[in-house]
């Protein structure tokens, strides 16, 4: 088991923590982070040893402020809601579609004693409600489809503007990593009068990037995009 300790976040070193966490996998088929005074992620699988690194370590997505509301849109096992809640929001929405990642959200939140603080929901985010495919099993790069194969379940799509407008308490920090379809999510998002409460939206995206920014500064956000180690887009406000 893996101590990951606070300082870290700040110290240069960082860089060797993916490659080692790959190396104590071996043929095992999820390692353990234990984040002091707090509690253990469990991480299913190497990439997702990336994703944490991102997360925890380097920071990608701009800090919560304590007190913030969190709408978690592709909280997969749960990394970044577990980061935030760890940082002192009041509150996260969590919204992820594949079961095997819910039932780890659940796992971690009830662990680490945040499950009274967040509002866990079974589903995907599209630009309209719907239907949608998932695979069952937890990956970083799950990706709804339109049309369900083998290994894959069928899951609600919510309309991402009537969710927003929906939740109490109302976000005011906004995480979307939902691998494909942003823009036309953020065109409909970007509809919702609940928005004038969010100050930070953040990104995780693989293109389309400039077309992305363009629609958040027309919503009135401030927009940075930041290339590496993945295309993040933050818009702040």
């Amino acid at each position: 088991m893996s101590e990951v300790p606070e300082v870290m976040a700040v110290l240069p070193f960082f860089d060797g923590l993916y490659p080692l966490m790959a190396l104590r996998f071996g043929s095992a088929k999820s390692a353990d982070v234990r984040i002091r005074r707090r509690g253990v992620i469990s991480i299913p699988a190497p990439v997702s040893a990336m994703v944490f690194t991102n997360i925890w370590i380097r920071h990608v997505y701009p800090d919560p402020r304590p007190g913030d509301v969190v709408l978690d849109l592709g909280t997969n096992i749960g990394m970044f809601s577990l980061y935030a809640l760890h940082r002192g929001v009041k509150f996260v929405h969590c919204v992820e579609p594949c079961p095997d990642s819910v039932n780890r959200i659940e796992k971690h939140f009830k662990e680490w004693g945040f499950r009274d603080r967040a509002n866990i929901m079974a589903a995907g985010v599209a630009a309209q409600a719907g239907q949608g495919f998932v695979p069952a099993t937890t990956s970083v790069a799950n990706t709804v489809q339109a049309k369900g194969d083998t290994g894959m379940v069928p899951v609600p799509l919510l309309d991402v503007a009537t969710l927003l407008d929906s939740l109490q308490p109302r976000p005011t920090y906004i995480k979307c990593d939902v691998e494909g379809n942003e823009v036309p999510l953020i065109r409909r998002l970007i509809t919702s009068p609940a928005l004038s409460s969010v100050h930070t939206i953040t990104l995780e995206v693989t293109s389309d990037e400039k077309e992305i920014g363009g629609l958040l500064e027309k919503a009135g956000f401030k927009v940075e995009i930041h290339p590496e180690p993945e295309i993040i887009i933050v818009g702040k406000r």
